[in-house]
């Protein structure tokens, strides 16, 4: 098993996902975004969702506005929702 049940990876992930993103990956770009926004690592996983977002993969988009999205309600202490033409404007 390469995930545990609480989605946390482990040592050999780890190792795969590396040489898979070394090389730019498309679709490890998005699970390891996945895997990093489960265990709540918000920052790193939008960095790897924009990289499978920029390649053109319309999932990593999508996680990219939702993503966008919460972390501009945080700024904004929660009292608005930013709108998704903002949020893509930003992206």
């Amino acid at each position: 098993k390469l995930l545990n049940k609480k989605y946390k990876m482990d040592k050999n992930a780890k190792s795969y996902f590396k040489k898979a993103l070394d090389q730019n990956h498309l679709k490890a770009n998005y699970e390891y975004a996945s895997l990093l926004e489960k265990d709540k690592y918000f920052n790193e996983a939008e960095k790897y969702y924009k990289k499978a977002a920029d390649q053109g993969y319309t999932p990593a988009k999508c996680k990219m506005v939702r993503l966008l999205e919460e972390k501009a309600r945080q700024e904004n202490n929660n009292s608005k929702k930013a709108s998704y033409e903002e949020l893509i404007k930003k992206y």
